[in-house]
């Protein structure tokens, strides 16, 4: 337990000493806001169309403890137990780091399964709607009876999650 807290925490430190200084942050910031806001408004047609990528600061961590709740609720209660961890079963938790300037913290998202497909289709430019269709394809080949519609319209909630927030970005021309 203490190896994979004292890698998760190293190399989310080492990805944080990557960053630029905070003022080119919070241009970055203020043009991805900005874009994120015009692009999302637009009709479902043009949207599917827009090419989306990784954010230029997002970093993805893999871990066997659920390390990004522990951190998010540090300081919130009265002796944490960090101890019970180590007596429940390891599992399998991915995390992706990025930037919330909104309120000025390192944000580490725990992602579900539709997540990890998500940032797994975007991790080469293509269209939002390329984007989920494939990974609408690798749910319906596990799951036959989803329901199209309600799914995709769930992994477009998502998507639009995860720009509004930075995970993601759309690809510049």
């Amino acid at each position: 337990m203490r190896e994979d807290i004292a890698q998760y925490e190293q190399q989310k430190q080492e990805w944080i000493e990557t960053l630029p200084p905070l003022a080119a942050l919070r241009a970055h910031w203020q043009i991805h806001s900005q874009q994120i806001n015009a692009a999302l408004s637009e009709p479902d047609e043009v949207l599917l169309q827009k090419t989306v990528q990784h954010h230029l600061f997002t970093k993805r961590l893999c871990s066997e403890w659920n390390w990004a709740e522990a951190n998010e609720f540090v300081g919130q209660e009265k002796a944490p137990e960090t101890a019970f961890d180590a007596t429940i079963e390891a599992t399998y938790y991915e995390v992706v780091l990025y930037v919330y300037l909104h309120q000025n913290i390192i944000k580490e998202q725990l992602l579900d399964t539709v997540g990890i497909l998500l940032l797994d289709a975007f991790e080469k430019p293509q269209p939002f709607g390329a984007g989920m269709e494939a990974v609408w394809q690798q749910i319906k080949s596990h799951q036959p009876k989803a329901h199209e519609a309600q799914t995709k319209q769930l992994l477009a909630s998502h998507l639009r999650f995860f720009l509004y927030q930075g995970a993601l970005a759309f690809a510049s021309r």
